[in-house]
């Protein structure tokens, strides 16, 4: 309703796209995109799907409904270097019709791209941005042989379910509250003291456990123990915790449950 009221608003104005979000950064939610395919083709619009991050997904048979309906798109943006493993930069830029990529990119240059050289339809430069690039596609082509579908579908699946121990325990344990519902492979949590478990924070209750996180992230880069990253959601500083390593198992993630509370308390009361 609010992106068809939008749309409405614009006065006459065509917008130039609908941007919609497969795993946003900080809490991994995913826009629904049937009903915004239907609101693009009712009024002609581009539909773009950033799905730098959850993306990924679509490898996984239990995790790809996340994106049901991303192949009406008329573009994607997906990272492999973020929950795929691949070094930076690993990035691809898919597109429904590959005509489009021409028309938008193309510049002709006849000293480089000749339509009559041998295997001409393999050189992709005249198509991106960059034109003069690295083959950074190799690696991604190479980790694939690797690993292969199922190989990258347990990655997926691990990092999902390691976070979703953390939710779980978190919701059963009053030192800690979810700050964002979710439930992909992230986990936004803040550290609460027993004063202030199980009831609604005050200003100086919020303004504490605000300046708490940084404080944590950094007695952990002190001590060598950890590396977590905080955000503030709804205004309030929460620890950022994002599984994509499929090394990280539910202990390790117990573990750090553990070093926060310990961190969090010691500050709290320092």
């Amino acid at each position: 309703d609010a992106l068809a009221t939008a749309i409405e608003r614009t006065e006459g104005r065509h917008p130039l796209a609908v941007v919609a979000t497969s795993g946003t950064t900080v809490t991994g939610a995913f826009d629904p995109i049937h009903p915004i395919a239907d609101l693009c083709e009712a009024h002609d619009l581009w539909l773009h799907v950033d799905g730098a991050y959850g993306a990924s997904a679509l490898f996984s048979p239990d995790q790809r409904h996340r994106l049901a309906g991303v192949e009406r798109a008329d573009s994607l943006v997906w990272d492999l270097h973020k929950m795929m493993g691949m070094t930076q930069q690993c990035s691809v830029l898919l597109a429904r019709d590959a005509d489009q990529l021409d028309r938008c990119f193309a510049t002709g240059a006849d000293y480089l791209f000749q339509p009559d050289k041998r295997h001409g339809e393999l050189d992709t430069g005249d198509r991106t941005f960059q034109c003069g690039r690295r083959v950074d596609v190799v690696k991604l082509w190479l980790a694939w042989k690797v690993h292969g579908d199922e190989g990258f579908a347990d990655r997926i699946d691990r990092a999902v379910a390691v976070a979703s121990h953390v939710r779980a325990r978190v919701a059963e344990d009053d030192r800690f509250a979810l700050q964002a519902p979710g439930d992909f492979t992230n986990a936004c949590i803040v550290w609460l003291p027993p004063e202030l478990r199980g009831g609604p924070l005050d200003d100086d209750a919020r303004t504490g456990l605000h300046a708490l996180p940084p404080r944590v992230k950094a007695r952990m880069q002190d001590e060598g123990t950890a590396m977590v990253g905080f955000q503030p959601v709804g205004g309030l500083n929460c620890f950022r915790l994002l599984f994509m390593n499929p090394r990280v198992t539910t202990h390790d993630a117990d573990d750090l449950l553990a070093l926060i509370d310990r961190y969090a308390t010691e500050e709290w009361h320092s």
